[in-house]
């Protein structure tokens, strides 16, 4: 019986073109480098990872995230799939017409700044990327809390 060929995760195509972005303030240059080198050096560090795990061999993005969560061994395959995911994501929550927010959550997130304000902290210095743990970069908010 011949052998199966693995499932590697691939890089998805944006859902526009490299320019369109560039009205709303993101250069083409920008965003080939951080789809097409930057989101592509977590699929490629993906792929080698479960190339070398039969256990991960074969199974879909979500089920090799679920099953490397909490799992010390395998935190570099949680933190590549995971931003393989979030990049995925990412880019269809972009659009060359967008820009707005939506007007429930434009209230909410006025309503709790607004009451946050008087009880801020001082900033502090960002780290630098080399220090800073891996994550989205950018967060995602409810408005059903």
């Amino acid at each position: 019986m011949p052998e199966s060929t693995p499932v590697t995760f691939t890089l998805p195509s944006l859902p526009f073109a490299p320019g369109a972005l560039a009205a709303r303030g993101m250069c083409q240059e920008t965003l080939e480098f951080h789809h097409g080198k930057h989101h592509q050096a977590y699929v490629n560090a993906l792929n080698g990872l479960v190339e070398k795990n039969d256990t991960l061999k074969g199974k879909t993005l979500e089920e090799v995230i679920k099953l490397a969560h909490g799992r010390e061994d395998l935190t570099p395959v949680f933190n590549n799939a995971g931003q393989h995911w979030n990049h995925s994501f990412f880019w269809n929550c972009l659009s060359p017409s967008g820009g707005a927010i939506p007007g429930d959550l434009e209230k909410k997130l006025v309503s709790d700044l607004a009451a946050s304000t008087s009880s801020r902290r001082p900033s502090r210095p960002r780290p630098s990327a080399s220090s800073a743990p891996a994550g989205p970069g950018w967060c995602s908010a409810r408005t059903d809390a």
